[in-house]
């Protein structure tokens, strides 16, 4: 993924990255030209690349979803209505298993609409209507248009002994209330519900709703749900293996302490098993802490003791790895926000605010192998400084430090902490 074009949303390069943002492969994707999918070209003759940008694929994709099909169907489960007004999830997430019989079912993603919750099949055909009670558009509107899908608010997976692809379904819920993770299957029931029940404690402080996402199925001897959960009134996080069977939680659950802003199923150290990526900030408490990023083996490592959740034992992290503030950032929230694992294995993180930040490209251990910056964090270094909030030009002592402090953990400190402090810190230039 790259840049962002301008109210048109993220920029994307090449038809591998169009292909993911879609939730198809490249040549499917490559295939939509005669349907007049939204792409450009850069340059001219054979050196002419593609590019697209995200808000017009969501907006041609749902265009294409509302044309008229020469067939209908629609299951409805009975039940009460919610008015909900046409809010669309635009991630389609490839080929799913089909028996080969039109009335088969066969999802492909999920559509909100005033008669509830559609399953939507193949040919953009209604197979199923699930009613959803007071689900809030403010809280949707911001999660429904990912334009990675690292995300999800639904996820369709063919996990079951029944040849029956499974549709699971992040429902979200006003501030205060835990959010839920609901499985539904072909004929309408909802075998289970799954929803962080178990506040966190953190001195006085109580956190007891959190919004919930899905990562992603990784399948080891049996299938895992990955399921993400965000505190709606502060900083933790936590992430739940689920059987995607009975619902139930598999171990112990991670928590992080603070807020995750990508997450990757990836192979890093090459072998042959996904180990989940995320990138961040690590912010207990009062301050800003510091952006970070972290593998996780799944499922989850040994546990131990948690340096920020008093009594709670935490699954240690394979590897651990903070980035220093900048303070051409001034008062703008900086993390990693992005995070990308190349064939290789290596690791390529963007730490900042778009579009001033830092690319750090690491090993699965977190070693730095190699960065580089955006040509804009000098200038905007240097306005800040001309408008007196900084007091001192950007030197090549302090943009050296940026590029090569990374701090590696034996698992997640508290990054407010004093000793957290002392390490992110830059020392005093010599004269």
């Amino acid at each position: 993924m790259s840049d962002q074009g301008n109210g048109r949303g993220t920029l994307l390069r090449t038809w591998k990255e169009i292909g993911s943002h879609l939730g198809v492969s490249d040549r499917t994707a490559r295939g939509w030209q005669k349907d007049g999918i939204p792409v450009y070209r850069e340059g001219a003759g054979t050196r002419a690349t593609v590019i697209a940008y995200s808000h017009e694929l969501d907006a041609w994709q749902e265009a294409r979803l509302r044309q008229p099909q020469t067939r209908r169907r629609r299951l409805a489960w009975t039940g009460g209505g919610a008015l909900l007004l046409g809010i669309a999830m635009l991630a389609w997430l490839g080929s799913m298993r089909s028996n080969g019989d039109d009335a088969g079912w066969d999802p492909q993603h999920v559509l909100f609409t005033e008669s509830g919750m559609q399953i939507i099949g193949r040919d953009s055909d209604p197979q199923l209507t699930v009613p959803v009670r007071d689900l809030p558009l403010d809280a949707y509107s911001g999660l429904v248009r990912d334009p990675r899908d690292h995300l999800r608010s639904y996820l369709v997976s063919d996990i079951g002994d029944d040849s029956e692809p499974d549709v699971f379904v992040a429902r979200l819920f006003h501030r205060g209330a835990n959010d839920e993770v609901w499985r539904v299957r072909h004929d309408g029931s909802i075998p289970w519900k799954f929803a962080f029940r178990q506040p966190l404690h953190r001195g006085e402080r109580v956190f007891n709703s959190f919004r919930t996402r899905i990562v992603g199925v990784v399948h080891r001897d049996r299938p895992l749900l990955i399921v993400l959960g965000t505190s709606k009134d502060w900083y933790p996080s936590r992430l739940a293996l689920v059987d995607p069977e009975t619902g139930a939680q598999i171990g112990p659950e991670y928590l992080h302490p603070g807020y995750f802003n990508d997450l990757v199923l990836a192979d890093i150290d090459q072998d042959g098993l996904e180990e989940l990526v995320f990138a961040g900030v690590n912010n207990p408490g009062a301050g800003p802490g510091y952006p970070c990023l972290g593998v996780l083996e799944v499922p989850f490592g040994e546990a131990a003791d948690s340096a920020v959740f008093p009594g709670r034992k935490n699954p240690v992290e394979s590897a651990y790895a903070m980035f220093p503030r900048f303070d051409f950032l001034y008062n703008r929230a900086i993390r990693a926000f992005e995070v990308r694992v190349e064939d290789s294995g290596r690791i390529k993180t963007k730490v900042g605010f778009y579009p001033d930040y830092v690319e750090y490209t690491l090993d699965s251990e977190l070693r730095l192998i190699q960065v580089h910056h955006a040509d804009s964090i000098t200038h905007a270094h240097e306005d800040l400084r001309a408008a007196g909030v900084l007091d001192h030009p950007l030197s090549a002592d302090e943009l050296h430090f940026w590029k090569s402090h990374v701090v590696r953990y034996a698992t997640a400190p508290d990054g407010n902490s004093a000793e957290v402090s002392r390490l992110m810190s830059r020392p005093p230039e010599r004269d």
